[in-house]
C-alpha cells in the first residue's frame, strides 16, 4: 500500500518491557498489530526487554534494550525489596533508553506503550519534556491490574492518575486507553485524566472461516484454553467436570484443557491440580501451546469454557474470548464478567454464576442438548466480532482519538 495515502502514522515506536519470551501473549499481540501497521506502509520499531530471546528479537526485529519494571518481567528476582529496587532502577534506565531512541530518529509520529502502569509513566515523562517535538503523539494502554476494594491498590491507582494528569499537561497529544469500559471508568475517576476505549485484538482469521455444526453422535469439543489459575476458575472447572461425569458418565463430549503449571493454591489454602481421576475424553495440555497449535485447536472446538472469576475479569478482556467470538464459537462464561458482554453483543453462549461448579456442569449439559441453536447464533454474529476486535479497529481507535497524529507525518 502507498504510505502517502495511508491514514496511519508513518513512524511508530512500540515500547514493551514485558516482551521477553514466547510464552506470554505479548509477542502474538504485538505481531498482529505490527503486521497490520506494516501493510499500511508504517515503519515500526519495537523496544523490548533486554532479556528477550533470539526468537522474539528475530520475529519482531525488536531491540532488546529495556529493563523489566513489572511483576511479570521481574519474576526472576526474589524478595520485595529487590523487585522494588529493580522497578525504580528500570524506570530511570528506560527513560534514558527512550530518549536515546528518539534522538536517533528524525521524528517519531507515535509512541505506543501497550502495557502501562506507573513505572512506564515515569519512563515516558522525560521524553515528553526533553524531546517533545520528536514524539508527535503518545498512546499508553492500561490493562486492569487494580482492585478498587483494596486500600493499597486504590492508593496506587490514585498515584497513577496523578502521573497521568501530569503527563497530559506536559504533552498536548497524550492518549490513554483501556480495553474495557469499566476499566476506563476506574482509571478516569471523577475528575481524573482523559481515558478512552480501544478494543482488545483477536488473532486475525486468514481466508474464509468455515465451521460445520456437528450432527448425530459426534462428540462436542469443549476447550479451556487459558492458564491454570484461580482467577480463571480452573478449580471450578475441575469440580464441574467431576459433577458432570458423576451425573452423566457417558456424556457425548470431549474436553481440551490447558494446564501448563503443576498446580496452584487457592485463597483458602487448597492445592489444585488435575490428578488422574479423569477419563480419556479429558485431555490436559501440560506445556505452553504455540500460537499455530492453539489456533488450530481453537478451530476444532465447538465451545469454549470461561469460568473466570468476577474479580478481576469484570473489567478485563480475554484473548480466548475474542478469538472464539470472531470464529463463531459459543462460550460458557461467568455472569458479571466482561466476557458476558462480549458474547451478549458479539456471540452466543450461556452464563453461570461465579464459582458455582454445579451451574457450570449444568451449562455443559445444556450446550450438548441444544448445540445447533447456539452455533447458528454465534456464526451470525461472528462477522461483527471480527471487525470489532481487529488490529484495524485498535489502530483506528488510537489514531482517531487524536486527529493530528497522522497529519504531520509526511
Amino acid at each position: 500500500m502507498d504510505s502517502s495515502t495511508s491514514w496511519m502514522p508513518r513512524r511508530i515506536v512500540i515500547v514493551e518491557e514485558q516482551l521477553w519470551g514466547v510464552t506470554s501473549h505479548h509477542i502474538e499481540y504485538l505481531q498482529d498489530l505490527m503486521d497490520f501497521a506494516q501493510t499500511e506502509g508504517c515503519e515500526v520499531t519495537v523496544l523490548c526487554n533486554r532479556r528477550a530471546g533470539h526468537e522474539v528479537v528475530t520475529r519482531l526485529h525488536a531491540k532488546p534494550v529495556l529493563s523489566g519494571v513489572s511483576n511479570s518481567s521481574l519474576q526472576h528476582l526474589h524478595g520485595r525489596v529487590a523487585k522494588q529496587f529493580a522497578t525504580i532502577y528500570g524506570a530511570v534506565r528506560n527513560a534514558w533508553i527512550i530518549l536515546r531512541e528518539l534522538r536517533s530518529q528524525s521524528r517519531v509520529d507515535l509512541i505506543v506503550v501497550p502495557t502501562a502502569w506507573y513505572p512506564h509513566l515515569l519512563s515516558i515523562i522525560p521524553a515528553a519534556v526533553i524531546n517533545r517535538r520528536k514524539a508527535n503523539a503518545l498512546v499508553m494502554q492500561f490493562l486492569c491490574q487494580w482492585n478498587t476494594k483494596s486500600r493499597k491498590s486504590s492508593r496506587q491507582l490514585a498515584f497513577v492518575r496523578r502521573l497521568m494528569l501530569f503527563l497530559q499537561r506536559l504533552h498536548p497529544k497524550v492518549t490513554y486507553v483501556t480495553q474495557t469500559e469499566l476499566a476506563r471508568g476506574d482509571l478516569a475517576g471523577g475528575d481524573g485524566p482523559r481515558v478512552q476505549y480501544a478494543p482488545d485484538v483477536a488473532h486475525p482469521i486468514k481466508g474464509q472461516m468455515k465451521r460445520q455444526v456437528k450432527q448425530g453422535n459426534e462428540p462436542l469439543a469443549f476447550g479451556f484454553l487459558g492458564f491454570a489459575r484461580y482467577e480463571q476458575g480452573s478449580d471450578v472447572l475441575l469440580d464441574a467436570l467431576r459433577l458432570l461425569f458423576s451425573r452423566c458418565p457417558k456424556v457425548n463430549a470431549e474436553f481440551h484443557i490447558f494446564w501448563p503449571t503443576g498446580g496452584f493454591i487457592t485463597p483458602d489454602g487448597l492445592w489444585v491440580e488435575p490428578g488422574s481421576q479423569f477419563g480419556d475424553n479429558v485431555k490436559f495440555y501440560g506445556s505452553i501451546v504455540p500460537r499455530t497449535e492453539y489456533l488450530a485447536l481453537l478451530g476444532q472446538l465447538d465451545w469454549v469454557l470461561l469460568p473466570y472469576r468476577v474479580h478481576p475479569y469484570a473489567k478485563r478482556s480475554s484473548q480466548v474470548a475474542i478469538d472464539a467470538a470472531i470464529r463463531g464459537i459459543p462460550a460458557i462464561y461467568t455472569v458479571g464478567t466482561w466476557q458476558e458482554l462480549t458474547f451478549s453483543n458479539f456471540g452466543a453462549g450461556l452464563g453461570v454464576e461465579d464459582g458455582k461448579p454445579q451451574e457450570l456442569a449444568a451449562a455443559i449439559e445444556e450446550a450438548c442438548n441444544n448445540n445447533a441453536s447456539y452455533q447458528r447464533l454465534a456464526s451470525e454474529k461472528a462477522p461483527v466480532a471480527r471487525h470489532a476486535f481487529s488490529p484495524e479497529a485498535f489502530w483506528r481507535a488510537v489514531v482517531n482519538s487524536e486527529p493530528d497524529i497522522a497529519s504531520e507525518k509526511r
